[in-house]
């Protein structure tokens, strides 16, 4: 070979020397392609079938620890699944039964209360209104007494009309009117006499005028009452004794 031909030839590469490329280049990595992401272990298929075998069982073991039988089986369980949701669900209305008894047994006691309540107030009224009723018919009576003892009193000192007397000490006389019946529920005698003679001064016309030869207080004795006043006074004694029974 002449060298022209040399000068000219092309030169084949050789296969060992390095080229160019990034690849081939001295002291630099190639790119690696990142392998894939494994799945969650939550998806991942035997998980599942295993977290279900899982479930299972502990179902199988709380149904028996529940006193189920024949859990063992997929039928049994399911079977023993709804029988447990029934007696979940019976519980819970006997639950809201009872909250509905209590609610009624109070509702009970609260009226019961109330007309407890009612009726002790209405006692204590009609308590007291028996205690006046009892009091007025006390002051009735002591003034029927009242008024007896002092028309008989007044007709023995010769009152024309003794209710007059009585109807004079009252308006006049109040407070001695009033002590004519003592505490002891008893007539004081000197009371009334003392009224008569206080209205036989201030009302004289009232009473009847003695007529010459009348006895007199002369000597310092009692006059003796002829027998009709005599007659008055017993009958007036008597009125005065059955007003004060």
């Amino acid at each position: 070979m002449s060298e022209h031909e040399q000068q000219h030839q092309t030169p084949t590469p050789d296969p060992g020397a390095p080229s160019g490329t990034t690849e081939n280049k001295p002291g630099v990595t190639p790119p690696q392609t990142p392998p894939a992401a494994p799945l969650p272990l939550h998806e991942h298929p035997e998980f599942k079938d295993r977290m279900d075998q899982a479930k299972r069982s502990g179902q199988r073991d709380l149904l028996a620890a529940l006193g189920f039988t024949g859990v063992e089986t997929p039928d049994g369980l399911a079977q023993a699944q709804q029988d447990l949701a029934g007696l979940v669900e019976f519980a819970r209305q006997q639950r809201e039964a009872a909250l509905t008894a209590e609610q009624k047994l109070a509702e009970q006691i609260a009226a019961l209360t109330s007309a407890r309540d009612t009726l002790s107030a209405e006692r204590d009224q009609f308590r007291q209104a028996a205690e006046q009723a009892q009091q007025q018919l006390a002051e009735q009576q002591a003034d029927q007494v009242r008024v007896s003892a002092l028309e008989a009193a007044a007709t023995a000192a010769g009152a024309a009309r003794p209710a007059d007397v009585v109807m004079w000490a009252r308006s006049s006389r109040a407070g001695d009117y009033g002590a004519v019946i003592g505490e002891d529920q008893a007539v004081n005698a000197g009371q009334v006499q003392a009224l008569i003679t206080a209205c036989a001064e201030a009302r004289p016309e009232w009473f009847a005028a003695r007529t010459p030869g009348s006895p007199s207080h002369a000597g310092a004795k009692a006059p003796v009452a002829p027998a009709t006043e005599q007659a008055k006074r017993e009958l007036a004694r008597s009125v005065v004794q059955r007003g004060m029974r």
